[in-house]
């Protein structure tokens, strides 16, 4: 699969990995979901690089997936902060793609849409 506008690079750390020896497993069970584009862990063994498209997967599923084996133990406050900034980041991305208008300043024809069946002024 090649760099399309809906693929998206996310990085998590393995210190939300159980274990530091379960990095290749982890790597493994990403790289079998679908719409996984690249899972690399890098030489340091600090981060797993993960490359997938949004129309396909989204990041909670990712963490899923390694939960339903164990894998992961409960995240920081930092790591939750950044699970929730990539899960909204993954459903507005998804929602722009899939909407019948692209949302723009430039293009108001979706506002004066929902202002005509809201009865706006």
């Amino acid at each position: 699969m090649n760099e399309t506008a809906t693929s998206v690079h996310r990085r998590l750390t393995t210190s939300i990995l159980k274990e530091a020896g379960t990095i290749p497993q982890a790597v493994d069970i990403l790289t079998r979901l679908p719409g996984i584009i690249k899972v690399t862990a890098d030489t340091s063994g600090k981060w797993i690089r993960i490359h997938y498209d949004v129309t396909m997967l989204l990041f909670p599923q990712l963490i899923t997936a390694l939960e339903k084996e164990a894998l992961v133990k409960e995240p920081a406050w930092w790591e939750r902060f950044k699970f929730s900034l990539y899960r909204f980041q993954d459903t507005n991305i998804r929602g722009n793609a899939t909407a019948k208008s692209l949302p723009c300043c430039s293009n108001p024809e979706g506002i004066a849409d929902q202002c005509r069946k809201k009865n706006c002024p």
